[in-house]
């Protein structure tokens, strides 16, 4: 196809720097973390219970996802692909009203993702509370990048002190945050009342 002959990504290394390859880390360190608790939580609690069955398996989900994604970069990928679509079918010309589609699409998903997942963690603050923060972090992180196709890192990268960092902040204290609350909910010692109520 000519759309994707035009494109030049490539399925190599994109960001090989200490920063990028660090998060790379610690978002597989997260993902074997979400395992482990997703293992153990699935040895004690009852089939019925769809937070313990599904919570620590996204999770987990979400960061092998986005570890890999760091270096394919697919979201240039993507980029590119439709770009070249928009030319080839004539619609470049109206593309800032197609981005500022897609970046509120990106912003009620996250909204909803966000939502969700403050409604699976009541009455379990302690066990998911810090993931669900972290999880947060990197909804933000998401939708810093959906806007940057929209021109927005412009005014990111002039802030004062932290500059084009905050990108790379979000990433790596949402995974850390997710592997912190993971580890606990992994080490923690079993909850008999939270293990026998069905209602919780």
């Amino acid at each position: 196809m000519q759309v994707l002959a035009d494109t030049t990504w490539r399925p190599l290394v994109n960001d090989p720097n200490l920063w990028a390859w660090t998060i790379v880390v610690a978002y597989l360190s997260a993902c074997a973390l979400c395992v482990a608790a997703a293992r153990r939580e699935r040895s004690e609690w009852a089939p019925w219970d769809f937070r313990s069955q599904f919570f620590w398996p996204a999770m987990a989900a979400l960061m092998l996802a986005l570890g890999v994604n760091k270096q394919l970069d697919l979201q240039t990928l993507l980029t590119q692909y439709l770009r070249s679509w928009a030319r080839s079918e004539g619609w470049y010309g109206d593309r800032r009203a197609y981005q500022e589609i897609f970046i509120g699409c990106c912003a009620w998903m996250g909204l909803v993702a966000v939502l969700a997942g403050f409604c699976m963690i009541q009455g379990r603050w302690r066990r998911y509370g810090l993931a669900y923060v972290g999880s947060i972090f990197l909804m933000t992180f998401v939708a810093i990048r959906a806007a940057s196709f929209h021109h927005v890192d412009v005014i990111l990268y002039q802030l004062p002190y932290i500059g084009n960092r905050v990108n790379a902040i979000l990433e790596l204290s949402g995974s850390v945050l997710i592997s912190v609350g993971a580890w606990r909910a992994w080490s923690a010692p079993p909850h008999q009342a939270e293990l026998a109520s069905p209602a919780d």
